[in-house]
């Protein structure tokens, strides 16, 4: 994978870039946003998401086993 998407404005690819750097989550010296920062921007945006998720289910087990009948 070489580039995250062609038609990615450019503003918003340097928008991600800057948040991935003050994350910590860009490679030093990265000007554009790579695709292994943007997958790392994405897992770490996306764990706390995840792990809310298991909660609420844990929590409402019995719900959603009940609405899967």
């Amino acid at each position: 994978m070489s580039d995250l998407s062609p038609d990615l404005d450019p503003d918003l690819r340097r928008a991600l870039a800057d948040l991935a750097d003050a994350r910590g989550l860009a490679e030093p010296g990265d000007r554009d946003l790579t695709p292994e920062a943007a997958q790392r921007l994405l897992a770490a945006e996306a764990a706390p998401v995840h792990e809310h998720a298991h909660r609420l289910a844990l929590r409402h087990d019995d719900l959603l086993r009940r609405l899967g009948q």
